[in-house]
Formats: C-alpha cells, sequence, structure tokens
C-alpha cells in the first residue's frame, strides 16, 4: 500500500541507520482494507457513543485482520463493565497492534474481574514484562493473591515501591500480607492507608485483626476479595521517563 511505503520512506530519513529491509517493513505491516480504515476513522472522530460503536463494529467486520477496532471497542466495554464482551474484543488485538500492550492491560482487568484469575495472570505477566508500570504490577499481584500465590507479596511491594502516595499499593500489600499471617507488617500498611485516606473502612477492619492477630476465615465477605485495581495504564508517561533517563550521547 502507498501509506506502507510512505512510512517506511518516512523511517528511514528520520532513522538511515536502521537495517530492516523494505521487503520486511511491508511484510510486518498488515494490508488492510481500505473501507475498513475509512471506517475506522469515522468512529474515532464521531461524536455520540452510539455512532462510535457502529463504525468500530463496521470496520472490523470488513476486515477481520484490522485489530484496532476491536482494542476500540474493547475499551468500550470495559468501560461499560460488561467483562465477557469486552474481553472477547480485546481478544482479537493483535501484537503488531500499537494498543496491543494495552489491550492485554484491559484484558486483564476483565478476565479478573469474570473469576478467571488464571487468564488475568497471563495477560498481565505478558505486559509486565515489557512495561513494568505500577498499575501492571499491582493488577498482576491482586490475580495472583486472589489464587494465593507467594509472588502477590513482592509484585505489590514493587508496585509500592513505585509510588508511595498510592494507598491502594498500601492498602494492596498490607492486605497480602495479613492473608499470609504476617500481622505486624501488615498492620504498619494498614496505617500507612489511613495516613493517607482516614476514612478507608476496610483498613480500619484490617488494621484491627492485625492488633488481635486474627488471620483470614474461609468463606468471610467481610475479607474475601478486597484487592484493588487500578483502570488506568500510563504507557507513554513511561516511555517518556525511560527517554529522560537514557543516557545522553
Amino acid at each position: 500500500m502507498i501509506e506502507t511505503r510512505l512510512a517506511w520512506r518516512t523511517l528511514k530519513f528520520l532513522a538511515p541507520q536502521t537495517e530492516i529491509s523494505e521487503e520486511e517493513f511491508r511484510g510486518s505491516r498488515l494490508d488492510i482494507r481500505v473501507d475498513a480504515i475509512e471506517k475506522y476513522i469515522r468512529g474515532l472522530v464521531a461524536e455520540s457513543p452510539a455512532a462510535r460503536h457502529r463504525y468500530f463494529t463496521q470496520a472490523a467486520r470488513l476486515d477481520a485482520r484490522f485489530s484496532q477496532p476491536c482494542f476500540q471497542l474493547g475499551r468500550m466495554y470495559t468501560g461499560k463493565k460488561d467483562w465477557r464482551v469486552a474481553a472477547g474484543w480485546l481478544e482479537r488485538v493483535g501484537a503488531h497492534d500499537p494498543h496491543y500492550r494495552e489491550a492485554q492491560f484491559l484484558l486483564g482487568i476483565c478476565r479478573y474481574r469474570s473469576g478467571n484469575y488464571a487468564g488475568a495472570i497471563e495477560s498481565l505477566e505478558r505486559v509486565s514484562k515489557e512495561v513494568p508500570l505500577n498499575e501492571v504490577l499491582n493488577n498482576l499481584a491482586a490475580a495472583q493473591s486472589r489464587r494465593n500465590l507467594p509472588e502477590a507479596v513482592e509484585n505489590f511491594r514493587k508496585a509500592l515501591d513505585g509510588d508511595d502516595s498510592d494507598p491502594d499499593y498500601h492498602f494492596n500489600l498490607g492486605y497480602a500480607l495479613w492473608k499470609s499471617r504476617d500481622f505486624a507488617a501488615a498492620a504498619d500498611r494498614f496505617r500507612a492507608a489511613l495516613d493517607r485516606t482516614p476514612d478507608d473502612a476496610d483498613a480500619v477492619l484490617l488494621l484491627g485483626r492485625c492488633l488481635k492477630k486474627t488471620g483470614p476465615r474461609q468463606g468471610d465477605p467481610k475479607s474475601d476479595g478486597l484487592e484493588r485495581l487500578k483502570q488506568t495504564y500510563a504507557e507513554m508517561a513511561y516511555r517518556q521517563l525511560q527517554a529522560e533517563l537514557r543516557p545522553k550521547r
């Protein structure tokens, strides 16, 4: 396609040292139907949610290889908390798509909310290997915690190390430590969460249980499944920070 050739020439102009050949570059790009791209663009600029949904759906149906409208639909249904439908669209976002990692992040949330913790772990581990954002590590740890995996504590700790100001990260680490009956360390985290959000009723409850050294009770609705997920994915900010920290030549 003309777009692919222009993209190749732009790449060579901006990075003439690149070693990939034009044939390899073109082979890595999908030749998407023009009418599908047109519907997708119409969806991006549409003002109403209904119109956006209609155009994205049409784009996805016109070319099954075109995963960008699938990402947009998955994100829309995630916002509606329709986890099953959202997951169906997000699973269609291919690894070549620029939104792939965010799609996997959202898919992890959908799978978690649907009770598919193993699937959530799979999606979020895939993202964490490339972009170890605090929110990714937190959600990964939450899924691991629901399966009582020991890795949950370490990943919650990594998320907290990345942002000490977030009360949810303190709470989640405290919750995982409480579940493992490390009451003193858990109490410290719940106190830190309450320093930041004094009206956190769950933190108050669990701090009290830590002080009494009362561990989890199976089937207790007040203390089961209290892990807190993050919804925002900030890869762009992470990339910009990495670029700023990269040594200047």
